[in-house]
């Protein structure tokens, strides 16, 4: 299950090279390969997460993103993959996956951030934050819409009930169909 969403996270990375995105600010991207690590969280355990983040980010960068994009991606992925993890984890029955998936968007970028600012030490850096948060909670919610779609679809999947994580699914998404 871990190649298998590294895999899909490598060509989400790919394709997402491939769409066209204006470019406001530097380092804006639609981060359509979050979605392997959000599926993760409910398929794998939280380590094998990060070790699919880690591998993810080392290998995009062996393919064109150098020492800095490594340090970049590396660190917004374990950060999202971290704030995702505890939001699905303990804030299920207030949150949504799309608002799980806004959440790991936002601490991606703002992690990004904090390392752009400790690499280059530029005080105008703070003009991007507006732009970078508005991006993170627009890509997080298009990524939070397509991870539903998707968990909903592998939970229905016989092949894979036994690495889902049925109880995750259930709590975060049938427990609120119960109480209402």
């Amino acid at each position: 299950m871990l190649s298998l969403l590294l895999t899909i996270g490598l060509v989400l990375h790919s394709v997402e090279r491939m769409v066209p995105v204006p470019q406001v600010a530097p380092g804006i991207k639609l981060g359509l390969a979050n979605t392997a690590s959000l599926i993760g969280l409910f398929c794998l355990p939280y380590s094998r997460v990060l070790v699919m983040v880690v591998l993810r980010s080392l290998v995009t960068s062996l393919l064109g993103g150098g020492p800095t994009g490594f340090l970049f991606s590396v660190s917004g992925g374990i950060a999202s993959a971290t704030s995702m993890y505890v939001a699905v984890t303990y804030g299920y029955r207030a949150l949504s996956l799309v608002s799980v998936s806004v959440i790991g968007a936002l601490v991606h970028n703002l992690c990004q951030f904090a390392v752009a600012q400790a690499v280059t030490g530029a005080p105008r850096l703070y003009i991007y934050l507006p732009v970078l948060m508005v991006s993170g909670a627009v890509t997080g919610f298009i990524t939070g819409v397509i991870s539903h779609g998707i968990l909903s679809r592998l939970a229905s999947a016989d092949a894979l009930k036994r690495v889902f994580k049925m109880e995750l699914y259930e709590r975060f998404f049938v427990s609120s169909d119960k109480e209402a």
